[in-house]
C-alpha cells in the first residue's frame, strides 16, 4: 500500500487530475486482485484502505440511520404514498432501492436499466451523479456489484416493465433507470424532498437517512 500511495502521490504532483489518479488506482487494484486470486500475492493491499481512513475520521452525529422498525414504517408509508399518487414510481422505486441496498443517492440516481442483472440477482454500480447532474465515477473510483433480495428484485422487474410501457406510449425512452417526467436525470433536491415527504407522513424525524 505504501508503494501504491507513493505512486499516486507522484501522479498528483505531476499534475494529473483527481479523476485520472482514481482511474490509475482502480486499474492497479484490479491487477492486484487478480494477482491475489492467482496466489501470486497473499492479498490485495489496497482493499480496506479507504475504510480504515474513514474509520479514523470523526463521524458526524447529526444524521442517524433508520433502525429496523423505522425502516418497516418507512417502507409501508412509501407504498401508501405511491399507491395514492403522492409519489411517482421513479421516486418511490429509487427510495426503496436506496433503503434496501444502502446505495449513495448519487449512485442510485445515475443507474441505468442495463445495470440490473435479473438473472444474477444483482445491480452494477459504476457511476454517480453530482448535484449539478453531471456524471462521474463512484466515490471509490471503482465499479461494484450489489446483491438484490428477491422482494426488491420483483419490485424492480415490475418497475422496469412499467418504464418500458411508458416509453412505448410516449415514444421517448430514457437512458436512466429513474428518469424525471421529462426523461432527464432526477434532481437530488427533488429526491430529498420526496424522502422528507415519506418521513413526515411516517411520523419519523427528518434527521434520518435510509
Amino acid at each position: 500500500w505504501a508503494d501504491v500511495k507513493a505512486l499516486l502521490n507522484d501522479k498528483q504532483r505531476e499534475g494529473l487530475s483527481v479523476h485520472t489518479v482514481r482511474l490509475i488506482r482502480a486499474v492497479i487494484s484490479s491487477i492486484l486482485t487478480d494477482a491475489a486470486e492467482d496466489n501470486v500475492i497473499a492479498a490485495n493491499p489496497l482493499i480496506g484502505q479507504r475504510r480504515k481512513r474513514r474509520a479514523s475520521q470523526t463521524l458526524s452525529t447529526e444524521v442517524t440511520p433508520l433502525n429496523w422498525d423505522q425502516k418497516q414504517v418507512f417502507e409501508t408509508t412509501l407504498t401508501k404514498l405511491e399507491a395514492g399518487d403522492m409519489l411517482t414510481p421513479s421516486y418511490a422505486m429509487l427510495l426503496r432501492l436506496s433503503m434496501l441496498t444502502g446505495l449513495r443517492p448519487g449512485e442510485a440516481r445515475a443507474l441505468k436499466p442495463g445495470d440490473i442483472d435479473f438473472h444474477g440477482k444483482r445491480i452494477r454500480v459504476e457511476r454517480a451523479a453530482t448535484l449539478g447532474r453531471e456524471i462521474k465515477n463512484t466515490k471509490t473510483g471503482e465499479s461494484r456489484w450489489v446483491d438484490l433480495c428477491d422482494g426488491l428484485l420483483m419490485d424492480l422487474q415490475h418497475y422496469v416493465t412499467l418504464l418500458q410501457a411508458e416509453a412505448v406510449a410516449s415514444g421517448k425512452e430514457s437512458v436512466w433507470l429513474f428518469p424525471s417526467l421529462t426523461g432527464t436525470l432526477l434532481d437530488e433536491s427533488h429526491v430529498v424532498r420526496a424522502f422528507h415527504r415519506v418521513l413526515d407522513n411516517a411520523g419519523l424525524p427528518r434527521d434520518r437517512k435510509s
